[in-house]
């Protein structure tokens, strides 16, 4: 069974706090705003480990990493927030399922994809992962068609 979840957004004079509801403090996005504009939606993201597929108006999302217990990784990550994106804009789409394959439907994000180095925000923006983070929120915020 799929429990939906919400985002909350609350507004401060520095910038959009998110929050996921139940769940910790996301990132803050400090001294900007989300807009579509600063990303990129692209279907030709290949991840044999996020599988997306559209059939009688369900967008079904499924996490395909059960070895890992659907840990996901950046590129999960790039292509769930792409996914959802997109399916504001494709009128086949009615609905939006995210799921696991498995015993399990994410245990949330790979620590793997943590260096150990510390990294600088600097340096996370250099390889890009910022990006995809906001892509992926983004992604969550916007979808109107998400269950």
């Amino acid at each position: 069974m799929m429990t939906k979840f919400k985002i909350m957004r609350e507004i401060t004079g520095r910038g959009v706090n998110l929050f996921r509801i139940p769940g910790a403090l996301c990132p803050p996005i400090v001294n900007g705003r989300l807009s579509k504009r600063h990303f990129s939606v692209s279907s030709n993201l290949q991840s044999d480990n996020v599988l997306v597929s559209v059939e009688n108006g369900v967008r079904k999302i499924v996490f395909n990493r059960p070895e890992a217990k659907n840990a996901l990784r950046y590129d999960m990550m790039e292509k769930l927030g792409n996914a959802l994106l997109e399916s504001n804009t494709d009128n086949a789409t009615k609905l939006v399922t995210l799921t696991g394959t498995g015993d399990y439907f994410s245990s949330g994000n790979d620590i793997s994809n943590w260096d150990t180095t510390h990294q600088t925000i600097a340096e996370m923006k250099e390889k890009g992962r910022i990006s995809v983070l906001k892509q992926l929120v983004l992604g969550l915020i916007e979808c109107k068609k998400l269950s």
